[in-house]
């Protein structure tokens, strides 16, 4: 099925999003020993859920309000899901509960 021109909007606004989020964690880690690591995982987290959102409105499925990666990649097809390890899904999803 063809994406919508309106799917299309929003998911370049998802990725837009990501991708301010990975600009902020890389920057933040160029400040050396004065780095602010919980900000760093925090954005890397936070990019890493707006650009699994964006490939599930690729895929016409409906996005949910959560930061759980596991559970984004499960909704994915097999296809398009990244190959991130179960730890390293928890791992990521932590980073945005415990550093809020």
């Amino acid at each position: 099925m063809p994406v919508t021109d309106e799917a299309l909007y929003v998911i370049r606004q998802w990725v837009e999003k990501a991708e301010n989020d990975y600009i902020t964690a890389v920057h933040t880690l160029k400040l050396g020993k004065k780095c602010s690591t919980d900000t760093v995982c925090f954005h890397t987290q936070q990019c890493v859920g707006k650009y699994l959102k964006s490939l599930l409105i690729f895929e016409d499925e409906d996005i949910r309000k959560t930061h759980d990666i596991g559970l984004l990649i499960s909704l994915l097809s097999p296809r398009h899901r990244p190959k991130l390890t179960v730890e390293e899904q928890r791992l990521l999803t932590g980073f945005a509960i415990f550093t809020r």
